[in-house]
């Protein structure tokens, strides 16, 4: 396991962390409900190729912005991402 707890093949080394914002607009398409949500995106690349990424929402941990949820208005499934914008906060490498 690494530091945020995921488990990673045996002997992979993190060769770089990246640690980001990521900003996503969704849109229901069933009631027209818009709505943005905000995740800390921590990026794992190991020697081996193998690449992680974890996300938080307010600290918590929480699926990728692309997996299905239900419009905080009416429950219905038709949501898509209109946007999603993403910034790079700290950059460390070789952990």
């Amino acid at each position: 396991m690494d530091a945020d707890g995921v488990s990673v093949p045996d002997g992979a080394r993190t060769v770089s962390n990246e640690a980001a914002l990521e900003t996503v607009s969704y849109s229901c398409r069933r009631c027209g409900h818009i709505w943005v949500r905000e995740y800390e995106v921590t990026t794992h690349d190991y020697w081996d190729g193998y690449r992680i990424e974890i996300y938080r929402e307010r600290g918590m941990p929480a699926p990728p912005p692309d997996a299905p949820m239900p419009c905080p208005a009416c429950g219905g499934y038709r949501v898509r991402v209109v946007r999603s914008r993403r910034w790079v906060t700290v950059q460390s490498t070789d952990r």
